[in-house]
């Protein structure tokens, strides 16, 4: 069963193994956003990508302003 294997493991090596792998994470879509920008921005063009990038800022603050409510309901 799956709740055994899980209480088979420490908890340490757990905290450990979720840490490091969500750091890995964060450095991919960082790296990948690092490279993708310069192709966008080409693609786009600065007026275009300006745009783009404040619609995608608005997005992201407006996924702020969900309050956790949306996992509540």
């Amino acid at each position: 069963m799956k709740s055994d294997v899980v209480k088979d493991v420490p908890i340490r090596r757990r905290v450990l193994t979720s840490t490091i792998t969500n750091y890995i994470g964060k450095i991919i879509a960082l790296g990948t956003w690092f490279f993708l920008t310069p192709f966008i921005l080409h693609q786009l063009g600065t007026t275009n990508y300006g745009l783009w990038t404040l619609v995608g800022s608005m997005v992201a603050y407006g996924s702020l302003l969900d309050l956790g409510i949306g996992g509540a309901v």
